[in-house]
C-alpha cells in the first residue's frame, strides 16, 4: 500500500482518494472503502467504478482509518491518515491480495 501524498486543494474541506489493485496490479472493481474519522467516529462507505478509483470529498481535518473489502481478497486496513488543515487531497491506493 502506498504512503499518501499530500498536495493543496482549492476546497476548504480536504479529501482522499485513490485506486484499488490486486497484487499483479489489476484494478479491483467493486471494493467496500470505508473511510472513519477516527476522532468523532463518523465513517463513509464508497465503492471503486471500474477503474478501481474511489473518491470521499468533503472531509474535515483529522485522522482518518481506511478499510478496504472485496470479495475474494483479505481485508486492508490503513490506520494513521492525517487530514492536518483543510484544503489537502491525500492519496492512499492500497494492494489487496487473494484470500
Amino acid at each position: 500500500m502506498s504512503v499518501p501524498r499530500i498536495a493543496a486543494a482549492q476546497s476548504q474541506e480536504g479529501r482522499i482518494l485513490g485506486t484499488v489493485t490486486d497484487q499483479s496490479g489489476g484494478l479491483v472493481k467493486g471494493a467496500h472503502v470505508t473511510i472513519t474519522n477516527v476522532d468523532t467516529g463518523v465513517a463513509r462507505t464508497l465503492e471503486t467504478n471500474d477503474a478501481g478509483d474511489y473518491v470521499a470529498p468533503s472531509l474535515p481535518p483529522g485522522p482518518y482509518r481506511l478499510i478496504v473489502e472485496a470479495t475474494g481478497f483479505k481485508k486492508v486496513e490503513r490506520t494513521g491518515i492525517p487530514m492536518t488543515r483543510r484544503a489537502e487531497r491525500l492519496r492512499t491506493s492500497p494492494s489487496m491480495t487473494f484470500r
